[in-house]
């Protein structure tokens, strides 16, 4: 709905929406609250949650909801995520310095199925 994607803007200045009653009377209509997103940057982690971002929220104007697609729980998942993965990377790279006999040879003949090749073995050619 319109008024759920607000603010909107119209040539470059706010434009400010009310519903109205049928019964209400346009010269008595007040157009003076406006809801935005604020973003705030530089905020630990350990603040990004909805608690914090009320209180933040109450100080500027009147808090009315987190963006859902900001969730602090899926912040911290992701980065979990990212240090495992970094993790991962490096125990294949001990791995690969601690090759038994005959691995190597298995890997160049899989590299070659796929097309793929490495200096050395183009060397070997």
């Amino acid at each position: 709905m319109v008024m759920d994607d607000s603010p909107w803007t119209f040539n470059q200045q706010a434009l400010l929406l009310k519903r109205m009653e049928v019964i209400d009377q346009l010269a008595s209509l007040e157009l003076v609250e406006l809801e935005m997103w604020v973003r705030v940057h530089k905020l630990p982690v350990g603040f990004m949650n909805e608690n914090i971002a009320k209180v933040i929220g109450n100080h500027i104007g009147s808090f009315v909801e987190v963006d859902p697609w900001n969730d602090t729980k899926n912040l911290t998942r992701n980065k979990k995520r990212k240090q495992k993965k970094e993790g991962s990377d490096n125990k294949r790279e001990e791995r690969g310095k601690r090759e038994k006999k005959g691995e190597k040879d298995r890997r160049e003949r899989e590299r070659e199925r796929e097309g793929r090749v490495t200096k050395k073995e183009r060397k070997k050619r």
